[in-house]
């Protein structure tokens, strides 16, 4: 028989951390689940690990990706590996907050005869749990339905858009799956496209004010800013078609396209030491590590979706005003050997 609750670990290199991770849900007093393990070709044996726990009883399977698929493929082959007829994702290095969250969720969700349910996230730091809440998890509200969950998402400026902290079914994701797949995004910004899809689709929605996970927060750096920037990009010129297509209203669209726009200023002004000039982008690194920028850019998408990203986040006419803003974009404080705008016009042709 089916396992009525599917747990997703997408994992990359954190063998360290599953089992504490495995432990914890191991503790639940819920039991009524199977645990799928994707691998994404990680360096790091995962056979012993799993043995260890299958021989403990926990309901765990591991897949492997055939080739790196990156975050947010190896989350839908989760998905589609799934029996179960709902769906939830933990990540490696996160907790659920007590023994009994999985349980009272499952519960709520099923009583609610709802599609997605979202619960309260806390996070922890140096093992320890903090349970101060951030705003931008909180749930949209108790419960919503129809075409004003999307809305409400959208209102809310996107806030709800980590996959972390939700429970959906089976049917749901499969509505997501298609143009998930299709879209070009591929980590840094996939829990955005995903969290949209699902608010997109769902047409009954549950939130639940008790804390049912904790999760480590990172800070922000030059590399995620630069991927987060490629699929924002990709969000703007192929999500927001996409609910064009299904029924958004103009209104919601233009919002949407206000929201990651913004998101995406923000992104390049943390991954830019690049300056803009007569709608070029020229690689004009402040620091001296350039090649580990264009390795980063060239890992997360081409040169010249990235220069495109970079273009629609700060059109031509504000470059002037930007320039005075941000001393990274002042030209005349440039210095910049003529080999490096060499390859920057040679990798945009």
């Amino acid at each position: 028989m089916n396992p009525l609750l599917s747990i997703i670990i997408p994992n990359y290199n954190h063998t360290h951390r599953l089992p504490t991770l495995l432990a914890n849900i191991a503790g639940q007093k819920f039991q009524d689940f199977e645990i799928i393990l994707v691998d994404d070709c990680s360096d790091e044996p995962l056979d012993d690990l799993v043995e260890t726990w299958q021989a403990k009883g926990l309901s765990l399977r591991l897949f492997r990706n055939a080739f790196r698929q990156y975050t947010k493929n190896t989350r839908l082959n989760g998905v589609e590996q799934a029996r179960g007829d709902l769906i939830t994702f933990l990540d490696a290095d996160d907790l659920l907050v007590d023994d009994t969250t999985l349980g009272f969720h499952v519960v709520m969700l099923r009583e609610t005869k709802a599609e997605l349910l979202q619960f309260q996230v806390a996070s922890y730091i140096n093992d320890k749990i903090d349970l101060k809440l951030f705003e931008w998890t909180k749930p949209l509200g108790e419960h919503l339905v129809g075409p004003q969950i999307f809305e409400r998402y959208v209102q809310e400026n996107l806030r709800s858009h980590l996959v972390y902290g939700k429970i959906a079914t089976r049917g749901l994701w499969q509505k997501c799956l298609e143009p998930a797949r299709a879209s070009s995004v591929r980590r840094y910004q996939e829990d955005l496209l995903l969290c949209s899809l699902l608010f997109f689709h769902a047409r009954n929605y549950v939130g639940s004010d008790k804390i049912g996970y904790t999760r480590t927060w990172q800070d922000k750096n030059e590399e995620k800013a630069i991927g987060r920037i490629a699929s924002l990009y990709a969000m703007l010129t192929e999500f927001l078609p996409y609910i064009e297509r299904n029924g958004a209203s103009q209104d919601t669209a233009t919002t949407v396209r206000a929201s990651l726009l913004e998101r995406l200023q923000n992104n390049a002004m943390i991954a830019s030491g690049n300056a803009m000039l007569d709608g070029r982008v020229l690689l004009a690194h402040c620091s001296p590590q350039l090649d580990t920028l264009l390795h980063e850019i060239e890992q997360h998408c081409s040169m010249e979706i990235f220069a495109k990203a970079l273009l629609a986040a700060f059109p031509i006419l504000q470059i002037q005003e930007l320039k005075m803003k941000n001393e990274l974009l002042q030209m005349e404080k440039l210095e910049v050997e003529n080999k490096y705008f060499k390859r920057a016009d040679g990798l945009m042709e």
